[in-house]
C-alpha cells in the first residue's frame, strides 16, 4: 500500500482516538515500524481499501475508548470482506445409456430379497453349539443382538 494511505490511516487513528494512540509513537523511527507492520499485515490478508474504509467505520464503535490492536482492526476489515460469489458450474450432460443401466442396477438391488441382519449372531451360536466359537464377548453380543 502506498505511504500516503498509510499516513491516512495513522491520521484517522490519531483524529479518532487523540493521545490515546498518538502518545505510543514517541518518534518517527516507532511510527513507521507501525506503519510497516499495519502495512505488511494488510498486504499478507490481502485486505481491500474498501474492508479497510469499513473498518475505520467501524472502530469507533466496536473500540470507544481504546484503539483497536492490529489484530483486532485485521478482524473489523475481514468483518467487512464480502464473500466472493460462486461460479455456476455448468449442467452436466445426460448419459440415457448410463441412466438406463443404473436404473437397471437399482431395481436389481431393490428385488434382491433382503437379508437377515442378525445372521452373523445365529452363526456365532450355531458355532458355539458346535463347540467351534469361545469367545465369551462375541457369545454375548450375539445373545443381546437376538435378545436371548
Amino acid at each position: 500500500m502506498e505511504q500516503r494511505y498509510l499516513e491516512r490511516i495513522f491520521l484517522r487513528f490519531s483524529h479518532a482516538y487523540g493521545t490515546r494512540f498518538t502518545s505510543y509513537f514517541a518518534d518517527q523511527a516507532t511510527k513507521d515500524d507501525w506503519l510497516n507492520c499495519f502495512n505488511a499485515m494488510l498486504e499478507e490478508k490481502r485486505i481491500a481499501p474498501n474492508e479497510i474504509k469499513y473498518a475505520i467505520g467501524e472502530m469507533i464503535i466496536k473500540h470507544p475508548s481504546f484503539p483497536p490492536s492490529m489484530g483486532e482492526f485485521l478482524s473489523l476489515c475481514l468483518a467487512g470482506r464480502k464473500p466472493e460469489p460462486f461460479i455456476a458450474l455448468p449442467m452436466p450432460s445426460i448419459d440415457e445409456e448410463r441412466i438406463r443401466d443404473m436404473a437397471s442396477a437399482f431395481k436389481t438391488v431393490l428385488e434382491t430379497p433382503k437379508q437377515d441382519s442378525r445372521e452373523w449372531a445365529r452363526w456365532i451360536l450355531r458355532e458355539v453349539e458346535k463347540g467351534n466359537y469361545k469367545y465369551n464377548y462375541g457369545i454375548d453380543l450375539a445373545k443381546e443382538a437376538l435378545r436371548l
